[in-house]
């Protein structure tokens, strides 16, 4: 099972608070502090989790791409160029494909790919 947070916390005798500001740099957190987290986060094999971060950040470095289709050379060849630009920027590619459905499908999509009230961008 992964480390969590917690885990780094009880190692490095500090609060998950303090864990969360040394190991995003953020915030006023000693180096003493900021030295003994990422220790104990190393020791532990701690990885941040992506969609944890993500809820609190407000951003999920995720570019959605909706296609008409994705059969065929052209789509291949334009989700290939769309998944290496996002790359190059740090970012994942999601992609779907409307398979040609309703306006009222490819919409429900659409607003699936912004989730909830809150977008993420």
């Amino acid at each position: 099972m992964a480390a969590t947070i917690k885990d780094v916390a009880r190692r490095a005798r500090v609060s998950i608070a303090s864990v969360s500001r040394a190991l995003n740099s953020s915030g006023s957190v000693t180096p003493e502090v900021r030295r003994r987290v990422r220790r104990a986060a190393h020791t532990l094999r701690h990885m941040p989790r992506a969609a944890a971060r993500s809820l609190i950040n407000r951003r999920t470095h995720t570019v959605w791409l909706l296609l008409p289709d994705t059969r065929g050379e052209y789509f291949s060849e334009l989700i290939r160029g769309v998944d290496r630009a996002a790359r190059a920027r740090g970012l994942h590619l999601l992609v779907s494909s409307s398979h040609g459905d309703s306006p009222e499908a490819t919409s429900t999509a659409l607003q699936s790919m912004n989730g909830p009230s809150t977008a993420f961008s």
